[in-house]
């Protein structure tokens, strides 16, 4: 498989390995045309390609290849005793059916409050994140924080978001700070230390007043 996908970079060979019939010519004989034997280009919807081959040791082979929706697949048989295309048709078709490109994780989306020194921090996600997942796969998101003071700056990354989906991580992503909790308003706090405040406010004022 991994052949293959590298073969598909290189120019020509999608258009070589999806054509049906081509046409030889020599100087010495009239043209000959000759038929590709992947039998899928003609009965799969959206077969583009690749290869067959047989050797006595080998059994059938096929490398398949078909294109949906802008999603390339890629089926591999190795030792089918008979024709081996309904088995590659049955592999793509599973890999059609069962997985679907998905939005995991989009860029500024709320991932809640973190604590950041015993204060709630809000953040989101800086980035997006997502890929080819099985039908139905519940999205995890796991928040590791970076060592971080408090009060980080609005919009600094304080950490990262860690996107798996289907037990397959699909990567990270930036956490971001997009608030912080108002300071407290005047006059909150105990009893005891508004009444504190209040003594201290009155023991600067007399102070003050004899030092004037």
């Amino acid at each position: 498989m991994r052949l293959t996908r590298a073969a598909f970079a290189a120019p020509g060979f999608a258009e070589v390995v999806a054509t049906r019939f081509h046409t030889v010519r020599s100087p010495s004989a009239g043209p000959r045309t000759i038929q590709n034997r992947n039998a899928l280009l003609w009965l799969y919807p959206g077969a583009i390609g690749v290869k067959t081959g047989f050797t006595t040791p080998a059994g059938f082979c096929l490398v398949a290849a078909a294109e949906r929706e802008g999603e390339r697949l890629i089926a591999v048989v190795l030792g089918e005793p008979g024709e081996p295309f309904s088995d590659a048709a049955v592999l793509l078709n599973y890999g059609f059916e069962a997985f679907e490109h998905r939005s995991l994780l989009e860029e500024g989306a709320s991932m809640g409050t973190v604590d950041v020194e015993g204060r709630d921090v809000a953040v989101v996600a800086g980035g997006d994140a997502g890929g080819l997942v099985r039908v139905g796969s519940d999205v995890e998101l796991t928040i590791v924080l970076d060592g971080v003071a408090y009060p980080p700056a609005r919009g600094e990354q304080i950490g990262v978001v860690r996107v798996s989906a289907g037990g397959r991580r699909f990567g990270e992503v930036p956490l971001v700070v997009s608030g912080l909790p108002p300071p407290p308003p005047p006059g909150s706090g105990s009893w005891w230390e508004r009444a504190f405040g209040a003594v201290a406010d009155a023991a600067a004022a007399v102070l003050g007043g004899v030092l004037g």
